[in-house]
């Protein structure tokens, strides 16, 4: 076993991921459970004994707020609640780990050696890779840590299969996850102005959008007009947008288009690309899916729910049976 799991190696797992690679995630996590302690350093926590070092959960503090904040700072009034998370990740890895030992499952090791030769074949020629042996070995620990947990993730994961009865009650609990969403068929007349123009463009573009509005409330065809005028690239349909579902357009346009009736075109509206004239052909009221189509989707999330529950319950279960010692306080972390 290593002495020290390098977190250059869980840097250089995530530029496999990044690459699209089939390796391991959550490389700095990945490695704790495997590296003991080494003299003289700081013991943030023990689990069943075995040490969380302060460095360990360092490392994957500062990884959180990289990943999570921008600037890598925690929002005010978060610090106690991003620390904690963390120290969650880190436990709850160590008892998997530990969970997946027991019950004798062994590592992938197709999937290590496929991870390994992808990580010699990215970084060869690099300065890192002086420590190749060093590294891949590391790295082949992380990886080993990983596949473990993923084998014990499909070993808790095995639920039965729910019945029909079931799929069709958890349909009829969930209607609002069955629902095809309301459609609008609109129409646009687009006159184009540059963001970057004078308000006098601006304001040429309104007029000219008012006096097409007035000719549409005069009885003007507005596929002709928006053949003729519309700077949009459906002009050549006479401004057909087709059927839009509800979210396809921002939400300030679609409180605009909300309060149109059918057949009548909007009055002028500013949007990034100019002034926009609309007309609402059709509306079609959101309704519930038939089960018959939603029936394999209900049974395919009913059985992810359940897949879910038993792996929070298995960890569950395992910290409670679990000693678990915090060491440092959260101001002696700093």
């Amino acid at each position: 076993m290593m002495k020290h799991l390098d977190l250059r190696a869980g840097l250089l797992l995530m530029g496999l991921l990044a690459q699209g690679h089939s390796v391991a995630a959550e490389p700095v996590v990945a490695s704790v459970a495997a590296a003991p302690a080494q003299a003289g350093e700081m013991i943030y926590a023990r689990v069943d004994g075995k040490p969380i070092t302060l460095a360990q959960f360092n490392a994957l503090f500062a990884e959180t707020l990289r990943e999570r904040y921008y600037h890598a700072k925690v929002p005010e009034g978060q610090d106690a609640v991003v620390r904690q998370q963390v120290t969650d990740r880190l436990v709850d890895r160590l008892l998997l780990l530990e969970d997946a030992r027991r019950r004798g499952l062994q590592p992938d090791e197709q999937s290590i050696a496929r991870g390994l030769a992808a990580a010699d074949a990215k970084y060869a020629g690099t300065p890192m890779w002086k420590e190749r042996d060093r590294l891949l070995a590391e790295l082949r620990e992380i990886l080993a840590n990983q596949s473990l947990i993923e084998q014990l993730g499909k070993r808790v994961r095995e639920v039965p299969q729910p019945t029909a009865a079931e799929v069709r009650a958890y349909f009829d609990s969930h209607l609002d996850m069955f629902t095809v969403p309301e459609k609008l068929r609109l129409s646009v007349i687009l006159l184009r102005v540059d963001p970057a123009a004078p308000l006098e463009d601006w304001s040429k573009a309104l007029e000219q959008a008012q006096g097409i509005h007035r000719q549409l409330l005069a009885g003007a065809d507005f596929a002709e007009l928006a053949r003729q005028r519309s700077g949009d690239s459906s002009a050549k349909d006479g401004g057909d947008l087709g059927y839009l579902h509800r979210g396809m357009l921002p939400p300030t346009l679609h409180f605009e288009i909300d309060k149109l009736q059918v057949g009548v075109p909007s009055e002028p509206i500013r949007g990034l690309e100019g002034y926009s004239v609309f007309r609402l052909a059709e509306r079609v009221p959101a309704r519930h899916q038939e089960y018959a189509r939603g029936e394999s989707r209900a049974r395919d999330l009913l059985l992810r729910e359940r897949q879910e529950a038993a792996w929070k319950q298995n960890i569950e279960r395992l910290r409670s049976a679990a000693k678990i010692e915090i060491l440092v306080q959260p101001d002696e972390k700093k």
